[in-house]
């Protein structure tokens, strides 16, 4: 592939971008909402610099083991197509088996019409409806599929556009609540398997320094509710403007989804141990009507169990490039979600469960 890169990943390159305030945003609201298709399960596979591309999926399963697998895409750096396939396998236990893998172009195959990806020893394929998922971590091998109890949803039109310049970021929530089955093998031999997870699809052309000041992403779907919450503060660059969705079901039925929301925050917390004093709001609000139902959503944050200085994590020449530009921090949170459904003029309906969020800040 021939085109001209920065030797050192995104941190000359971001050297080299001019500062120009409040470029233009076009949010995913703004458009006509589309359904989801196999075109949505594509990984394009452009040969553009900050391009990216990225399947997450997650299961639990009734006997307490718990599975996860990221394939993630990307050209930032030297080279093209890079390719890192994660997986987890946890037992009853809780104890966990980890495998990654980087690859490089003719190490992996990836496939878009029918959609499949194998690399390391892990492979996704289907369709929306029905996604098939075979990992392997640590002595395990499992085969999973993924059947949609919700429909495939997508924020608005999906897609948010950065610019004139051809940037967007991309994303499909290819199964909000899918049923799972399958198999697991083992030291103790087989077994079968049947449980709850989601598969999440979403790409993009620009880095997210350049994308965003700060990001919320919130999720609960254990018991009866399913709450998917996505909230972004655009960069100085594209005028630091709010960008959300928020998608809420009960049972089978969609309350509300919507790719245009407010989000609420309070409780803040100060990071005292970064420079930058980040603010994690231990409390988050959101509301949002669908015909005659109103559908409001709170969290709070009961521990805060993950914090990942990206910096430190970092070699000290491409920390020391990156630091001008951006200072990422990511914080995870658990939380009880309460949810709050209204049809008409009769008398709120509420529910509260267990959720997860993360706050990822990428500068001041």
């Amino acid at each position: 592939m021939n085109r001209s890169r920065c030797v050192v990943p995104v941190l000359l390159c971001l050297l080299a971008v001019p500062a120009v305030a409040d470029d233009k945003v076009v949010p995913w609201s703004e458009g006509k909402a589309t359904g989801v298709s196999a075109d949505h399960l594509v990984m394009p596979m452009t040969d553009e610099e900050f391009y990216f591309d990225r399947y997450s999926t997650e299961a639990w399963f009734k006997d307490g083991t718990h599975a996860w697998v990221s394939v993630v895409v990307h050209n930032m750096g030297p080279g093209s197509g890079k390719l890192t396939v994660k997986s987890r396998w946890y037992e009853k236990s809780g104890k966990e088996h980890y495998s990654k893998q980087e690859l490089k172009p003719g190490q992996y195959t990836i496939s878009n019409k029918p959609f499949s990806v194998e690399a390391g020893g892990h492979k996704l394929s289907g369709v929306p409806r029905t996604i098939k998922v075979h990992g392997k971590s640590g002595p395990y091998t499992y085969d999973l599929t993924f059947a949609s109890g919700l429909a495939p949803w997508r924020p608005g039109t999906g897609r948010i556009n950065f610019g004139d310049e051809g940037q967007y970021y991309d994303t499909t929530l290819v199964q909000p609540k899918a049923k799972v089955t399958g198999s697991v093998s083992g030291p103790s031999g087989k077994a079968q398997l049947e449980g709850h997870g989601y598969v999440i699809h979403s790409h993009g052309n620009i880095a997210p320094y350049f994308m965003q000041k700060r990001y919320l992403y919130v999720r609960s779907f254990d018991g009866d509710t399913v709450v998917w919450m996505g909230h972004m503060i655009t960069s100085a660059k594209y005028g630091a403007k709010p960008v959300g969705y928020l998608y809420v079901a009960r049972g089978e039925k969609v309350l509300v989804a919507t790719g245009g929301v407010r989000l609420g925050t309070g409780n803040n917390k100060v990071d005292s141990q970064h420079e930058n004093k980040y603010a994690i709001p231990w409390e988050l609000t959101a509301a949002a009507k669908r015909g005659n139902t109103t559908v409001k959503v709170k969290l709070v944050a009961t521990k805060q169990i993950g914090r990942d200085d990206v910096l430190k994590g970092m070699g000290a020449i491409e920390a020391a490039l990156m630091k001008p530009f951006a200072q990422p921090v990511d914080y995870t949170l658990e939380a009880n979600v309460t949810v709050s459904v209204q049809e008409g003029d009769a008398a709120p309906v509420e529910s509260t469960e267990p959720a997860a969020y993360e706050v990822s800040w990428v500068a001041k």
